[in-house]
């Protein structure tokens, strides 16, 4: 971090916290009008809910998740070997000079739904404002209610700069419409692809300027296949796609992604035979959605036991315990469910801990990996899109109703600008 120190923050920001399973991002809605190196600067007080994407799964106990998951594995194990307390006792004094299995332990992994306990962010003692307002510094750090400490650990920017870079709009302008979509001024075009927005500039000039950002950074075409050219997704169409967005330019939802995910998203894709732009296109737009929420599915209440009861005894998926609705609800990025659909997976890729840990074990290991399985394997969309399909039908088959549809569409209609 020494050599980030005073650096500014901008969306898009790489975070981390003790208590995630991954790292995470810096996300900023709207600007302030202030950019930096053509991004947007965040300042102290972007610590909200909507500022700061979830890790992934949360390893705190405090987080009440985390220990009804750690209570339920508990209550499993010792289901399926009632001796092991007796048997652990017995062979500490029979074989206490026997070394202990080197296998490490599980973490158990709950719903990350960050809850930010600081005012603003711990900016180091940094007072100088830009624009009336605090910029946020590298370093910087709040805290989460689960005992987690998140910190920003890069800038976000493209290069690290000092305040010779800043450019100030007199507007804030949302960050996520796409240079597709209805923009109300040739600012809000030029943040979409990325841009500052410079007060003045003519459509024409926006219009130029991001034609020239989405060339150079895809270096190739819209509709070109992608099979057998190399990664199968770029880093800048990545980044794009993790970017919030609604068709009416107001926000929305974004592929809950990290970039250090790049390598393994182009593993999973190349595995499950995701290997046209079209196929690519309908896979993210399903997983955008079924994602949106985290890695594994929420629930209301007091405890995930209590939310999927109704799910216990489905017998139709496998299910015949208490608690098997909560064990085996969504997870990954295409929410694998059902003990059943668990256990067509777990032999498929050969590992059974996919079954005795359930959705923690799934979103911490396979979170990519079931995606495409589910995908390719299970549901066996890559021929349905080869013959030509829907948004609606790709949805019908994924979770046998509409649900989202909405959502879905317009991320699709938005990769048509990105893939």
């Amino acid at each position: 971090m020494a050599d980030l120190k005073d650096t500014y923050v901008v969306h898009g920001a790489c975070t981390t916290c003790t208590c995630g399973m991954r790292k995470s991002r810096t996300v900023l809605e709207k600007s302030h009008g202030v950019f930096l190196k053509d991004r947007a600067l965040m300042t102290v007080n972007d610590c909200k809910p909507e500022n700061i994407i979830c890790f992934g799964g949360c390893y705190s106990m405090e987080n009440p998740d985390t220990a009804a998951e750690a209570q339920k594995i508990q209550m499993d194990v010792e289901k399926d070997c009632p001796n092991t307390f007796t048997d652990t006792v017995m062979n500490f004094f029979a074989k206490k000079d026997q070394k202990e299995s080197s296998d490490a332990p599980l973490r158990v992994v709950g719903i990350c739904t960050p809850k930010i306990i600081s005012a603003e962010w711990d900016n180091g003692g940094n007072t100088v404002e830009v624009n009336g307002e605090v910029p946020l510094l590298a370093g910087a750090k709040v805290y989460c209610l689960y005992g987690g400490e998140i910190e920003i650990i890069d800038s976000g920017q493209p290069e690290a700069g000092d305040m010779s870079q800043v450019e100030i709009s007199p507007h804030s302008v949302p960050l996520s419409g796409s240079p597709g979509s209805n923009a109300e001024s040739p600012a809000m075009g030029a943040a979409a692809a990325g841009l500052a927005a410079i007060p003045g500039m003519p459509k024409q000039a926006v219009a130029g300027m991001i034609g020239a950002s989405k060339a150079s950074s895809y270096g190739k075409s819209k509709t070109s296949d992608v099979e057998g050219a190399g990664d199968l997704i770029t880093r800048q169409q990545l980044e794009l796609m993790m970017q919030p967005y609604n068709k009416d330019g107001t926000g929305g939802i974004s592929l809950k992604a990290n970039i250090e995910d790049l390598d393994e998203i182009n593993r999973v894709l190349k595995k499950y035979n995701i290997d046209s732009v079209e196929k690519a296109r309908h896979f993210f737009a399903q997983v955008s959605h079924e994602s949106k929420v985290g890695l594994i599915e929420k629930y209301n209440g007091n405890s995930a036991e209590e939310y999927f009861a109704d799910r216990d005894f489905r017998t139709e998926y496998g299910h015949n315990t208490k608690g098997d609705g909560a064990k085996y609800r969504g997870a990954g990025y295409m929410q694998l469910t059902w003990k059943s659909t668990y256990q067509d997976f777990a032999d498929f890729i050969g590992d059974q801990n996919v079954v005795l840990y359930g959705a923690s074990y799934v979103a911490e290991h396979y979170s990519w990996e079931s995606a495409g399985w589910f995908w390719d394997n299970y549901k066996n969309l890559n021929i349905k899109i080869e013959n030509g399909t829907t948004v609606k039908e790709v949805t019908r088959v994924i979770n046998g109703g509409s649900n989202g549809l909405e959502e879905r569409t317009n991320f699709y209609e938005r990769l048509k600008t990105i893939l």
